[in-house]
């Protein structure tokens, strides 16, 4: 079984959403079923901060059913995780409040993904916990997931997600992160690292300012 799965669109007009495997950790997200039994003690242990983190609003002014729906069904399936969606305005107020000396830059962003793509790693720095892109739905409850990770990378302190692309390949990707703890150094450097972008395409500016690439190169 995988650990996680991305869907079509939430709310597309023509599909339901139909999971897919999509994603790993490195190595792999996929192990037996059994391996969750041993660590059905372990996970009251953990280090990790429970919070789970998503973005919305940036592209969208009005929340579709189907992702309001997703969202409390996470909510249910992860009752000690606090659930917090960040728009526009909260995350502004964030690099403004916390990172001022990013704000002229996430200001010049002339798209508003490349505002959304770069607040995640602030939101992952000042909280830590985990950012899901909404399209994701995890199929253990996230405690069993943080529990096999610390027992998989135990002194790990920052994990990204690598993805498949069609335009990078295999490549990092800011669709799923987790930080054990707030203040991990590794998503400042992410945000040093992020840029107007480049390239001929919305798509190529987007993917190599604050998007896949930025923390490629992090």
């Amino acid at each position: 079984p995988f650990l996680l799965c991305r869907t079509p669109p939430l709310g597309a007009a023509d599909t339901a959403p139909r999971p897919r495997p999509h994603s790993t950790f490195a190595p792999s997200l996929t192990f037996p079923e059994d391996a969750f039994c041993a660590l059905e003690d372990e996970a009251g242990d953990m280090s990790w901060v429970r919070k789970l983190h998503f973005s919305f609003y940036f592209l969208d002014k009005t929340m579709p059913t189907a992702v309001a729906q997703h969202i409390e069904d996470m909510r249910r399936a992860n009752p000690d995780f606090e659930i917090r969606v960040w728009g526009p305005d909260e995350c502004r107020n964030l690099i403004r409040d916390k990172f001022p000396q990013y704000l002229s830059l996430y200001d010049s962003f002339p798209y508003p993904i490349q505002r959304s793509d770069f607040s995640r790693y602030a939101i992952l720095y000042e909280h830590g916990g985990v950012y899901a892109d909404l399209d994701y739905t995890f199929t253990h409850p996230l405690d069993d997931i943080l529990a096999w990770i610390d027992k998989m990378y135990p002194e790990q302190q920052a994990i990204v997600n690598e993805a498949p692309n069609r335009f990078l390949k295999r490549r990092l990707s800011n669709s799923l992160m987790l930080s054990r703890e707030p203040h991990c150094p590794f998503w400042t450097h992410a945000m040093s690292k992020a840029t107007l972008g480049s390239g001929t395409s919305i798509h190529q500016k987007v993917m190599s300012s604050a998007g896949p690439q930025a923390v490629d190169r992090t």
